[in-house]
Formats: structure tokens, C-alpha cells, sequence
């Protein structure tokens, strides 16, 4: 009678897909990395920041490049809950399109 004994098991896991739209990566103190979709007509993006619930928002960067699909935020205040949105403009400088407002928050420094 043959036996088989298993002494180990290897188990390999993989992360799921994010969604495709605009999201924020985990931020490091006072900067924060943000990306949107590809805008097929899109000749360049604008990203805009604020703090949570403030009126006003602040360009984080004008005029992207549309090959641009990321940017960091930087010069944010850590701990601070932020917002942000970003724009797409067409070959006439108009924008179009909007990723719509999405929440970071910055890591509280240690």
C-alpha cells in the first residue's frame, strides 16, 4: 500500500484588478499619487485639489500632456483629508470632462 504524504503546500495569490477610473495609491506624508482613464480625444488634463469640504479648489498641475495618466500631488499637509478631480480639455483648450471628485488622505507622520 503506497501513501502519500503532502509536507508542503505552495499557494500563490494575486491581487484583483482595480477598477478603471480615478483613484488615489496610499499617500506618503505630504504627497499623493492620483490617476484617471486614458480620454481618447483628450489633448491635456488639469488636476485639481482641496481640503475636505473647502469651496475652492487649487491646481495641483494645468495642462498635462494627454499620454499623462498620473500625477503626485504634492505639498499637502499630513493628516489632512483631501479631494480631488480631474479634467480633460480638448484641442481647444475647453474641458470636457471631469473624473468626477474622489477622497485622499494623507498618512499621519510617526
Amino acid at each position: 500500500m503506497n501513501k502519500t504524504v503532502i509536507t508542503s503546500i505552495a499557494l500563490t495569490l494575486s491581487a484583483l484588478a482595480v477598477p478603471v477610473a480615478a483613484q488615489a495609491a496610499m499617500m506618503n506624508y505630504n504627497m499623493a499619487p492620483v490617476s484617471w482613464p486614458k480620454v481618447s480625444w483628450a489633448h491635456q488634463y488639469n488636476v485639481y485639489y482641496r481640503e475636505m469640504g473647502a469651496k475652492k479648489w487649487t491646481h495641483a498641475v494645468r495642462k498635462l500632456p494627454s499620454s499623462s495618466m498620473g500625477y503626485t500631488i504634492r505639498h499637502l499637509v499630513p493628516g489632512i483629508q483631501y479631494e480631488y478631480n480631474v479634467s480633460a480639455l480638448n484641442v481647444d483648450g475647453r474641458e470636457n470632462w471631469w473624473s468626477g471628485v474622489k477622497k485622499l488622505m494623507t498618512t499621519s507622520m510617526k
